[in-house]
């Protein structure tokens, strides 16, 4: 039976309704009821243009009651459907497959396949039950108190999902954020260009792989879990974590665990370029080469398994449940952190002194020879660091080399002249000398490796 009467259109049907929805530039509200039936009612937002029976010349449906399947088309012909609006109740349990365009979509309350692919437009769901298959263009996507089987697709937007669970979720985005929060299961987590956190979940395990993002993984209980990360910051919190094996590698940016001092973890972290910043009790095994450090942390009865890689990247341990850092994709700094030893022999002592000039004079003084060999040398920097870089997408800019040398610089001058004392077996530099002067000897020293990297860390902090 159907009926019609002040804009609504009533469909009698039967439990495990089959719905497909195709609908163009108008909004839609899907809540899901005990009713065996599907009520559709039209909402007229100011648009005198526009009657009921207008609008139903744009609305195409048809219920075949045999197979229990309803279609529902809506087309927007000559903008008609402008200002309109679509509020849909359908049985709670059914299986439900949604295209639109230009069309904000939301749904409350149903169980059963869902499966919604939108263009341009958001897609909220609350309290979805059943296998949930979400794909959007150019539009957010934000669950919560959902459960079930998890397939979420996006391409240029962020992805958010708030206490929901399931035995699985997989999840990808090209570019956007992905927030996930108080959710359970296991996660398969995938971005190009985006940041990601994971906190206050629990599950079995996890996987996150990003290019272009940091990723942060905080109070949050797993067996094990393994972030891959080429062009970002890793914060990995264990204040939750009881037991589990987990893996963490960056390419081009720094690693923080968070570890509280009571927690026994087995710890095995390694740097190509960056600094090892470890501060943990334990039997300590330390190895070192001229482009590789190593330090492992063995506690006894540690059920915590953590094993950390970077390249041009430091990896520390921090004891501050609350500490935090940015996670934009912008990691030039921790790139040419890690890569300060490489330019420090492409500049060379003598072209430091240069550096020093431009850097300490005003411009309008520094001499015109002085500043062109710096170009010269930023030039010959920026052309080996994009020969070497792993992923061409990172833009290098001789901007961003300059400046980069001239905050060490900044930072060797602020070290120097707050250290008190020298590392054991380091020839301190007589008193006669200036700061630039020491400057250039401590350099020189590391260079003819006269002293360690690591002695030479506590003077110029340079790998930090």
């Amino acid at each position: 039976m159907q009926e019609q009467t002040k804009g609504i259109i009533l469909i009698e049907t039967k439990p495990n309704l089959k719905f497909k929805l195709t609908a163009e530039s108008i909004p839609i509200k899907i809540k899901g009821t005990d009713e065996n039936s599907v009520q559709m009612s039209f909402q007229n937002h100011n648009n005198e243009n526009t009657s009921f029976e207008k609008i139903k010349g744009n609305v195409n449906y048809s219920y075949n009651e045999e197979n229990n399947a309803l279609t529902l088309e809506i087309e927007d012909q000559d903008s008609m459907m402008e200002g309109i609006s679509l509020n849909l109740k359908i049985p709670k349990q059914t299986e439900m497959k949604i295209k639109t365009e230009n069309s904000p979509i939301q749904l409350k309350y149903l169980e059963g396949f869902q499966q919604i692919k939108c263009e341009n437009s958001p897609i909220t769901a609350k309290e979805i039950n059943g296998q949930i298959i979400v794909s959007t263009e150019n539009g957010p996507i934000n669950l919560r108190k959902c459960t079930g089987n998890f397939d979420i697709n996006s391409e240029n937007a962020p992805i958010n999902i708030e206490e929901s669970t399931g035995e699985n979720f997989k999840i990808e985005t090209e570019n956007g954020p992905i927030n996930l929060r108080k959710c359970t299961g296991n996660f398969f987590i995938k971005s190009e260009n985006g940041p990601i956190k994971l906190e206050e979940s629990i599950g079995d395990n996890y996987k996150i792989e990003t290019e272009n993002g940091g990723v942060k993984s905080k109070t949050n209980s797993f067996l094990s879990g393994n972030i891959k990360c080429e062009n970002g910051k890793i914060l990995f919190d264990t204040s939750k974590t009881k037991e589990g094996n987990f893996s963490l590698e960056s390419s081009n940016g720094n690693t923080v665990i968070i570890v509280n001092k009571d927690k026994k973890i087995n710890l095995d972290a390694q740097t190509n370029y960056g600094a090892l910043n470890i501060d943990l009790d334990g039997k300590i095994t330390k190895n070192s080469t001229n482009d590789k450090k190593n330090i492992k942390v063995e506690q006894e009865n540690a059920k915590i398994n953590i094993s950390a890689k970077s390249e041009y990247g430091a990896i520390s341990t921090n004891e501050d449940e609350n500490f935090s850092f940015s996670f934009d994709s912008n990691n030039f700094k921790s790139y040419i952190n890690g890569y300060m030893k490489m330019v420090h022999n492409l500049i060379g002592n003598e072209h430091l002194k240069d550096f020093v000039n431009v850097f300490s004079a005003k411009e309008n003084k520094a001499k015109d020879k002085t500043k062109e060999k710096v170009s010269k040398i930023v030039i010959k920097v920026k052309d080996e660091i994009e020969k070497n870089l792993p992923n061409k997408k990172i833009i290098i800019d001789g901007k961003d080399i300059s400046q980069a040398i001239k905050d060490k610089l900044e930072k060797v001058t602020e070290k120097l002249q707050k250290e008190e004392k020298q590392p054991e077996k380091v020839e301190e530099p007589s008193s006669g000398e200036n700061f630039s002067e020491a400057r250039m000897k401590i350099l020189q020293m590391l260079d003819e490796k006269k002293i360690t990297v690591e002695q030479a860390v506590k003077l110029l902090d340079a790998l930090k």
